[in-house]
């Protein structure tokens, strides 16, 4: 039995080789249960690195190639991409596949399909290909994919039309990979590929979806793709592609707030915060980290913005003060105190008459305590107290 099993594993290559036999077969015998069973099942063993290393040597990428040339079964087509998939994670194979040009476009153009599942394999490859770019700046994939016209238009689409968090999050993902890439001669991939004003409204777009409108904080898949949209802002930020602008009617800013406001809005509320996770925290600094950025460039940010960073920071304040939380306390002081400086900022930058607007939505109870930190802010400006001061008397006076 030995001597029929491939290397180290436990799984026979006379199977195997029927299979692909089999696969080679299709257009004379159609698409059928039996060997759709069968391609699962070497769909699920490629995850051996014996069992890729088999594939290889034996062609399969030709036969793959010839498959998706003739494949009208989508399940057929997501099976073999998905197969592509797991040999990419060798690198021997990523190699031999970005060699072989005609598999490379038909792989590239099925970004386009209207095929969820089949989208999430050719994902997979892709996200593969952008790892060896970042690893080796010379990597044929480069080329492939910065020569392909279609690959932004795809993703826009993708990002703006659907409503599947399996899709969206993979996505976002592979542009994170994608805006983190470091080219020689200040050669910018992300810029290479996108639209940046396309991309920056259609990925918020995606946030909006994948976030929605809750109140009661984020999951840990939800974390992690806010992490990685924060990232491919500030990368953004950082390589100069987004014109910081105080223009209220930006659509990028505005599409920004917008998201900004839905990572933050469950956190106005105490109860969201107390017991503190890690990833919470981060997020929200790395949020008033964005929202500092902004204000330091004189960013337009909407009222919205102004509401909750500064609920933030009351609710901060009170439980540092009442020593809510036992964990993570240096971080939570720390989280305080950048919330507190990107309000002391926004109060420098605002006018009496904005300070008003965005105080009138608290009650007296919460503009002391607003003053009340403010107050504590070293070296805070007697014209900054003056206009928060003088902007509660006047909330009041008109009550």
């Amino acid at each position: 039995m030995k001597g029929d099993t491939v290397g180290e594993t436990l799984y026979s290559a006379k199977w195997i080789l029927n299979t692909l036999v089999s696969l080679t077969k299709i257009y004379e015998d159609g698409w059928n249960p039996f060997i759709e069973s069968d391609l699962c099942i070497l769909w699920d063993i490629t995850s051996e690195k014996d069992i890729i290393e088999f594939l290889i040597e034996n062609d399969f990428l030709r036969m793959a190639e010839f498959t998706l040339k003739i494949s009208e079964e989508p399940r057929l087509t997501e099976i073999i991409v998905g197969i592509i998939g797991n040999l990419c994670c060798e690198k021997k194979s990523l190699d031999k596949l970005v060699q072989r040009e005609e598999l490379v476009s038909i792989i590239l153009s099925l970004l386009s399909s209207d095929d969820k599942e089949t989208l999430i394999q050719v994902l997979r490859i892709l996200q593969a290909a952008i790892w060896d770019i970042s690893k080796n700046p010379q990597s044929l994939w480069l080329k492939k994919i910065s020569d392909f016209e279609n690959f932004g238009e795809a993703t826009y689409f993708i990002l703006k039309s659907s409503t599947s968090d399996e899709l969206l999050t993979p996505t976002i993902n592979l542009i994170y990979l994608i805006s983190e890439v470091e080219l020689p001669e200040e050669s910018i991939l992300l810029k290479n590929i996108f639209d940046i004003d396309k991309l920056i409204i259609s990925i918020c777009e995606s946030m909006e979806e994948l976030i929605g409108q809750n109140d009661s904080g984020h999951s840990e898949i939800q974390f992690k793709v806010i992490e990685n949209w924060l990232s491919i802002m500030f990368n953004i930020i950082k390589k100069n592609l987004l014109v910081l602008s105080d223009d209220e009617t930006d659509m990028n800013i505005q599409k920004i707030n917008a998201v900004l406001v839905r990572v933050l809005r469950p956190y106005q509320h105490l109860n969201n915060l107390i017991p503190v996770e890690e990833n919470c925290l981060s997020c929200i600094q790395e949020c008033i980290k964005m929202i500092f950025t902004f204000e330091q460039n004189e960013v337009f940010l909407d009222f919205d913005i102004a509401h909750i960073t500064i609920q933030l920071m009351v609710n901060f304040q009170i439980a540092v003060t009442e020593n809510e939380f036992e964990e993570l306390d240096e971080n939570v002081k720390h989280a305080y105190e950048n919330i507190l400086n990107c309000w002391i900022e926004m109060l420098k930058t605002s006018s009496k008459e904005q300070v008003k607007e965005i105080l009138k939505k608290f009650d007296i109870d919460t503009i002391n305590n607003i003053i009340k930190a403010t107050n504590s802010f070293l070296n805070i400006s007697e014209s900054c107290l003056v206009k928060l001061t003088s902007a509660k008397s006047e909330i009041f006076s008109i009550t």
